[in-house]
């Protein structure tokens, strides 16, 4: 995980969202999902190696060529299809994906010679295969926004020719929005997208609520925001949202549960049925008026099999639902006058 992910996603309901089903009272009804895809592998072992040791080379092509034979073996097909059934079931209107990772290679590789050739060769691109899931269950969503997080390119070692060749992984988030809605449903206008100016957490939240959070316009925020509101992560930035006005989905709708909701915590290969969550990383903020949760669910998607991969992700998906009454357009009052000579 880093601190990148935090709050990658973010939409105002007026200005461009138009909730779908009409709920109680004339209110709007607005069903949301976070989910990671997990790129399905140890990834942070590339930065733990020190890069002083005489030997770093080698064992950075070493740890490259096995996470990237690692990542198949987590079978990311079988994984997508179980969170697309998930979606299918539950028909959200907005779906925030994080971790919609894009693997591609080129044999023989360039950087061990000192190129500087990108590898094009697509092995598997994590968000194509979710739509493309979603579409074969008669369920339709478009990408609305992507945004690149990363894009790092590394040698490895080719196990089927034995030669060098290069891995690349490229990290974004997306936003999926249900499509060929009826007229007066759900309509995305104007979406947007952009990356934070600094890698500080708490920079990052300001600059979310200095900047696209800054309206009077009713605002959600969902996604992986990297920061447990019981500070298991050692970090305050739930408080920094909470202090700018926003409240936590989980907290409104589970006020005698406020330490449940655990969203974090699948081993590395998702094989340990042992292993608990241990983090909330997951969730959804809202603020503003005529914006009411009416539910916030964590979904830890388990794969029907007995060998790994035993669930989607390491991260559990989060549903949120609101009711949204529109603001209703003030009335003026005119008062007739008239006057004597």
């Amino acid at each position: 995980m880093t601190s990148l992910l935090l709050l990658a996603l973010l939409f105002a309901l007026p200005a461009g969202t138009r909730a779908g089903a009409v709920g109680i009272g004339g209110k709007r009804g607005l069903d949301t999902m976070t989910v990671d895809l997990y790129v399905g592998g140890g990834t942070g072992r590339v930065l733990m190696l020190d890069t002083a040791d005489p030997a770093y080379c080698a064992n950075l092509v070493s740890t490259v060529t096995g996470i990237y034979y690692e990542l198949p073996a987590s079978q990311p097909p079988v994984r997508l299809a179980g969170l697309a059934d998930e979606i299918a079931d539950r028909m959200p209107d907005i779906v925030a994906v994080q971790e919609a990772s894009l693997i591609r290679n080129q044999s023989p590789g360039a950087l061990v010679l000192g190129g500087i050739t990108s590898a094009t060769n697509v092995i598997c691109d994590y968000l194509a295969i979710l739509v493309d899931a979603l579409k074969a269950r008669g369920t339709h969503y478009r990408v609305a926004a992507v945004t690149e997080e990363m894009d790092v390119e590394m040698p490895m070692l080719n196990l089927v020719t034995g030669t060098y060749g290069d891995a690349r992984l490229t990290d974004r988030d997306a936003i999926l929005v249900r499509a060929a809605l009826p007229p007066g449903q759900l309509r995305v206008t104007h979406p947007q997208s952009g990356n934070f100016a600094t890698a500080i957490q708490m920079a990052q939240a300001f600059e979310v609520i200095n900047g696209p959070a800054k309206t009077k316009l009713p605002v959600v925020l969902c996604g992986d925001f990297n920061a447990d509101p019981l500070h298991h992560t050692g970090t305050a930035t739930h408080d920094a949202f909470v202090a700018a006005g926003f409240r936590d989905t989980w907290t409104a709708t589970h006020p005698k549960a406020p330490a449940g909701g655990l969203t974090w915590g699948h081993d590395e290969f998702l094989a340990d049925p042992s292993t608990s969550f241990v983090w909330r990383l997951d969730y959804a903020l809202y603020r503003g008026a005529g914006l009411d949760p009416i539910n916030s669910e964590v979904i830890d998607m388990a794969v029907d099999r007995t060998e790994h991969p035993l669930w989607t992700s390491e991260h559990a998906a989060v549903a949120a639902g609101f009711l949204f009454q529109p603001p209703r357009p003030m009335r003026v009052q005119k008062t007739a006058t008239s006057s004597a000579q």
